[in-house]
């Protein structure tokens, strides 16, 4: 049986009591330098890093943790969760997203190479856009006839779905509104 480095409760309520994890991603990396150094006299200095997960919950929220995991001679590798406590607060980034009806089913970047920016969706039928710094709801979309439980992103604006069935859904964010209108003809 698997021994994890570090376990918390990240969903629910009464510090993450009663409530699952419905969806994890792992992000780029944190607020924490790769090369930041802790030094105390006579030791050498242990190299620390950091990187953000974030968590959907039955509870419809996202929260967003950052992992920190620091080298030492003496300890090997170890590893930490942050924020810690309720009150506590990551530095430039949210710690949570409310916004879902209902348990959070997929999580993703808009891009491999921006974690400024990530996606949601859940079991009410929604997809949230979110800003990870700020915490802001930049974009919602609802109105699918089935639960989403998977969504990916190919480029910046193509969004591609589940939802609606049998049906594969592709959303472009590309085009413009005059031309989405119109709709699309292609020719085989």
């Amino acid at each position: 049986r698997p021994v994890p480095n570090i376990r918390f409760r990240a969903h629910g309520t009464n510090n993450g009591k009663g409530d699952a994890i419905t969806a994890i991603t792992c992000g780029n990396d944190g607020t924490i330098p790769m090369s930041a150094a802790q030094g105390v006299e006579g030791m050498r200095p242990q190299r620390m890093s950091s990187l953000i997960l974030l968590t959907g919950g039955e509870d419809g929220s996202v929260k967003q943790w950052e992992i920190l995991s620091q080298e030492s001679l003496s300890f090997g590798t170890r590893m930490e969760h942050w924020p810690r406590l309720s009150t506590q607060r990551m530095q430039r980034r949210c710690h949570l997203f409310p916004g879902h009806n209902g348990p959070v089913t997929t999580l993703a970047h808009q891009s491999a190479y921006d974690s400024s920016k990530f996606l949601s969706c859940g079991r009410d039928g929604s997809i949230f856009l979110w800003s990870a710094a700020s915490g802001d709801e930049l974009f919602g979309m609802d109105g699918f006839s089935e639960n989403i439980s998977s969504l990916a992103c190919i480029g910046r604006d193509l969004l591609v779905t589940n939802g609606m069935g049998q049906y594969v859904c592709v959303n472009d964010f590309g085009i413009d509104e005059d031309a989405a209108s119109e709709g699309y003809d292609l020719e085989w």
